[in-house]
């Protein structure tokens, strides 16, 4: 087996620690490197072979879907797990969006992590399995309309604004930033955005904001 390359970014020194000796103790060869903020795990992944790299989305200087998406420009193939204490759909819907393939809350046991890594690894998609209840569980309320829902009619100025950004790729700070206002409250719109457009799934305001971009 050839040698996994893993990165964990992460200010916490203590769940860096606790990750490096469970990726080290499992069976394979392993190689990990640690970054304490944003803009080192960038520089990290742009310098080193990365083949795996575990973002907390809460970090100084660069924030963790910020740093997705610079990595991912530079290397499209590398592969992101993020971890979060939130359980918030908006940002899952933005870290997928944005091309990570894990998403794990921290709150779940260290071995969800691990099973994360492997699934990246063979190329799956994982989610903690906390998500993947509440995801299965709205689902049986919540059903996708087509792209013509007459819901959009509905939605504020601000909020077809707000859409049209989500369209356009950016990210919950992005937007905020754009608009002069907290990230909270960006993540506050998303959510009621999802509820008033009846969308469920893990991006599927994202695509509808694209595909309805000529509309807003």
């Amino acid at each position: 087996m050839a040698t996994v390359r893993v990165l964990i970014a992460d200010d916490h020194p203590i769940i860096r620690s606790g990750l490096r000796e469970a990726i080290e103790g499992q069976r394979g060869k392993w190689l990990v490197f640690e970054a304490s903020d944003g803009e080192q795990a960038v520089e990290y992944c742009r310098t080193h072979p990365i083949d795996v790299a575990i973002f907390d989305i809460s970090m100084p200087k660069l924030d963790g879907l910020a740093a997705v998406r610079m990595t991912r420009e530079q290397k499209p193939t590398l592969k992101v797990i993020l971890l979060t204490m939130y359980d918030d759909p908006a940002l899952l819907e933005e870290g997928l969006a944005l091309g990570a393939q894990g998403y794990v809350l921290k709150d779940e046991p260290i071995v969800v992590v691990l099973e994360a890594l492997r699934a990246v690894l063979k190329g799956e998609r994982y989610l903690s399995p906390a998500l993947q209840n509440r995801d299965r569980k709205r689902d049986t309320v919540l059903k996708p309309l087509p792209d013509s829902s007459p819901y959009l009619e509905l939605l504020t100025v601000k909020e077809r604004k707000i859409l049209r950004l989500i369209g356009e790729h950016l990210t919950s700070k992005e937007i905020a930033d754009r608009l002069q206002c907290s990230v909270h409250t960006i993540n506050a719109h998303r959510q009621n955005l999802s509820i008033k457009l009846r969308l469920s799934g893990s991006h599927s305001l994202l695509k509808f904001a694209f595909e309805n971009r000529d509309r807003l």
